[in-house]
């Protein structure tokens, strides 16, 4: 029962921050309490965790929770993305996937790297759905930060996609396509079988990658990295910039003939950034670039054996 309301919990407050009232309403509660406010974050593991986390446990989720919110205190005022914002969004992602970071070393976390990692606890939605609760505390803090706490500008987190937002990630999948699908078979990253699940399949994993993969990557990638790229490299420069480092950060995946450091992934990525980024850009919306991760993450599971 739990760990069903830790679930449904950070699922509200993820779509919640989505709806303007709500958001406007959250930030002036953040304002007046200020960073404890961050601590309510840590609701969610303990009630996944039936109440009964070990106290070290507990411990490390505080940390992972108070540390970036002390960076964004100190180094991110409110507006503009600055470096206090990226290493923020870097002390958040760590924790999430240390094996990436780690990689030049061997991929592996041993020793004291333990200590930074989150405990893995899931919650379950309905049936055989689950939330990783560690992820999604990460995406809570994410948007705490940057939507409520520090407020960037331009991240675009919103539920209103207009014809227009939907035109534009249409065209941002058209555009990787053109670019990706030649280079993948070249790679031999993609393998031409298609199947159809049936709708009752279909449409529920396509809502699953945009709520669960698309927005939660294109809220660091691009509300957080590209947003902070742009104010030093330029537009076009941040745009670049944001799709390389989204494309390093799938070196850690290993694919069929492709092991890890996965050079084809990290270009194929990098070449799937660069249609996201050109979508927030023009859309002012992660929402909308989360639309074109999503339906290109779909497709290759639906046609190219992903």
């Amino acid at each position: 029962m739990l760990s069903h309301l830790a679930a449904w919990l950070s699922l509200a407050a993820f779509l919640g921050l989505a709806v303007p009232s709500v958001r406007r309403w959250g930030e002036a509660w953040v304002q007046r309490t200020g960073w404890p406010s961050a601590l309510l974050l840590l609701l969610p593991y303990l009630l996944a965790a039936a109440l009964s986390a070990p106290v070290v446990d507990i411990l490390r989720v505080l940390a992972y929770l108070l540390v970036p919110t002390a960076i964004v205190h100190w180094a991110q005022p409110r507006g503009k993305a600055s470096w206090g914002a990226l290493l923020a969004g870097l002390t958040i992602w760590f924790p999430l996937e240390p094996e990436l970071f780690l990689l030049p070393w061997g991929g592996k976390v041993a020793g004291p790297w333990h200590w930074f990692m989150l405990p893995e606890v899931s919650a379950p939605l309905a049936g055989d759905l689950s939330l990783p609760i560690a992820k999604m505390t990460g995406v809570l803090l994410a948007l705490y930060l940057f939507l409520l706490y520090r407020p960037l500008e331009g991240i675009g987190y919103t539920a209103r996609l207009t014809r227009r937002d939907g035109s534009l990630a249409l065209r941002g999948l058209g555009m990787f396509m053109v670019a990706g699908v030649p280079v993948g078979f070249a790679l031999r990253f993609l393998t031409w079988v298609p199947h159809w699940p049936g709708l009752g399949q279909a449409l529920p994993a396509l809502l699953a990658i945009y709520l669960f993969t698309g927005i939660p990557e294109e809220l660091l990638f691009r509300g957080v990295f590209q947003n902070a790229f742009r104010r030093w490299f330029g537009e076009e420069g941040g745009l670049v910039v944001a799709a390389v480092v989204f494309g390093l950060s799938h070196l850690d995946n290993a694919t069929p003939g492709h092991p890890v450091p996965n050079a084809a992934y990290a270009l194929m990525a990098t070449l799937a950034g660069l249609a996201y980024g050109w979508v927030w850009r023009r859309s002012g919306k992660i929402t909308a670039a989360a639309l074109t991760h999503a339906l290109v993450d779909w497709l290759w599971w639906l046609l190219f054996g992903g």
